[in-house]
């Protein structure tokens, strides 16, 4: 990542195909260590999504912003990326400040994005983000992410990362345990350095 002018570039890379690929702004203290009202860039791999068909592939792969539902119960991309009366996915880049592109390959996915905010939720471009990813190479109905997750702190203003560590749960802007440091450097194989 970068911050530039304000703007945070970044770059999520995932090594398998796009059931769908998410980063986002992790909601401090929510259910599922942050992920149940989390903010998030989210690419998926077509539109007119249904919970029978999954999406319709023939319609191009995007990147949206969504709000993961806050209620537990409503883990499912049914439950909150859908419209319920159209059945078909809600958002789609809701405000210019978002640009964003998607690369798919036989053996990768990747998305870069350059944003003030995800949902108009704002980075804290003056101190520490707490934030989430998570991908699903299995299927076209933005199913469960399995182990293909994570949550990780950025400390805009010096350019720390730090993973957590699986089970490590944080409340309140908490710093991660020493422990994750040796995980930095799969938090640097997610987001990577936009060159340029």
């Amino acid at each position: 990542w970068n911050v530039s002018d304000g703007h945070v570039h970044g770059r999520l890379v995932f090594n398998g195909l796009l059931g769908f690929l998410a980063i986002g702004l992790a909601n401090v203290g929510g259910e599922k260590n942050g992920m149940h009202g989390a903010n998030i860039l989210m690419a998926i791999p077509g539109g007119n999504y249904s919970a029978i068909t999954g999406f319709d592939l023939a319609i191009d792969p995007s990147i949206q912003e969504f709000q993961i539902s806050p209620n537990p119960e409503q883990s499912a991309f049914r439950f909150w990326g859908v419209d319920h009366h159209q059945d078909t996915v809600t958002a789609e880049a809701r405000h210019a400040d978002i640009i964003a592109e998607l690369d798919i390959t036989d053996c990768f996915s990747s998305f870069t994005f350059e944003a003030v905010d995800i949902n108009h939720v704002p980075f804290n471009l003056e101190g520490v983000d707490e934030l989430l990813w998570s991908a699903n190479d299995i299927d076209s109905f933005a199913g469960y992410h399995g182990s293909n997750r994570g949550r990780f702190s950025i400390n805009w203003a010096t350019g720390e990362a730090k993973l957590y560590q699986s089970g490590e749960e944080t409340t309140g802007g908490e710093q991660p345990s020493d422990s994750s440091k040796a995980s930095s450097k799969l938090a640097g194989m997610m987001m990577t350095m936009m060159l340029g």
